[in-house]
């Protein structure tokens, strides 16, 4: 079997049996093209799409690759690409997750990634929006948008649940139970679904938006329309907040990702339990929610400081 075959044989099993979202499936395709590519001795340019790495990948046995081979891989990666330890670590779990298929179909007898071990993290500081920041991206929207209604809809609909940019653009009609105050997510992250309680504060903005929603009837009956009245996609959702940003003068690292760490964080400061909002909000596992405590750091200081044993 040819090996492009096989990278497609991957991304499928990926996507179906895993669940895993379309932009981590570009993501591992991308990293696993990028090791081909270096190890045919291609020259790796930077932003290169994916198509111009696919070239000469036909001439790759992959049983002839070595563990040695994906060190050395991942040191060019840090000190040809300058990769950060964080991306460096994406790469490796991509091809990692690449030769554990090929060894669970019998393509390769051994699993030499395996053993590849992963750079450290760099420790991060998550973003988290302030009230005063909030409060300038809804004026923000005032000033340039024009679709004032939907765009403050939008905002508030990432501020007061939590869900991920995907989900939100995914939303339909059918999704939205104001009688119960519930938001349907009917196919997350992993193709899980959940429910969210609909904040009384989210409420105002679903509904001056449901009343003001043009009357277009199309396949799935989107809740979140595009000035030609299709379902509103990520890229030009991510656009719209980006200017959103840019208006109100909050920095460049302020993607709308972190409308999604803001809510996590308040359930957290609120007193929500780490089980509480990997519910909410569809993680994996409780691991990855650990984020949310630095942000709240002296309220469990003070917990534990109610301890006395006299």
């Amino acid at each position: 079997m040819k090996l492009i075959n096989l990278m497609e044989d991957f991304l499928q099993w990926i996507e179906v049996e895993k669940g895993y979202a379309d932009s981590t499936i570009k993501a591992y395709e991308y990293d696993i093209l990028l090791f081909l590519r270096w190890y045919d001795g291609g020259e790796i340019i930077q932003g290169e799409n994916k198509e111009d790495l696919k070239i000469k990948l036909k001439r790759i046995e992959l049983e002839n690759v070595t563990l040695e081979e994906l060190r050395k891989f991942v040191v060019y990666l840090a000190q040809e690409l300058d990769y950060s330890n964080t991306t460096r670590c994406r790469k490796i779990a991509s091809l990692k997750s690449f030769w554990n298929y090929l060894c669970k179909v019998r393509k390769l007898t051994d699993n030499i990634a395996s053993d590849l071990s992963l750079p450290k993290k760099e420790p991060t500081t998550e973003i988290y929006l302030k009230q005063k920041e909030i409060n300038q991206l809804f004026v923000a929207i005032d000033e340039i948008s024009r679709n004032i209604i939907r765009d403050k809809s939008i905002l508030a609909v990432l501020l007061y649940t939590g869900i991920r940019v995907s989900e939100c653009i995914n939303l339909n009609l059918s999704d939205i139970d104001l009688e119960s105050r519930i938001l349907r997510i009917v196919k997350g992250k992993g193709g899980k679904s959940r429910m969210i309680g609909i904040n009384k504060e989210l409420m105002p903005y679903i509904k001056d938006y449901l009343q003001k929603r043009q009357q277009v009837l199309i396949e799935g009956n989107p809740l979140f329309l595009s000035e030609r009245g299709n379902r509103l996609n990520k890229r030009t959702l991510q656009y719209h907040f980006k200017r959103w940003v840019e208006e109100a003068g909050l920095p460049d690292e302020v993607t709308v990702h972190k409308c999604r760490h803001t809510f996590l964080s308040h359930l957290c400061q609120n007193g929500a339990s780490l089980a509480e909002i990997k519910q909410i909000s569809g993680h994996k596992n409780l691991a990855s929610l650990q984020r949310y405590l630095h942000n709240d750091q002296k309220r469990l200081n003070k917990i534990v400081n109610k301890v006395s044993y006299k």
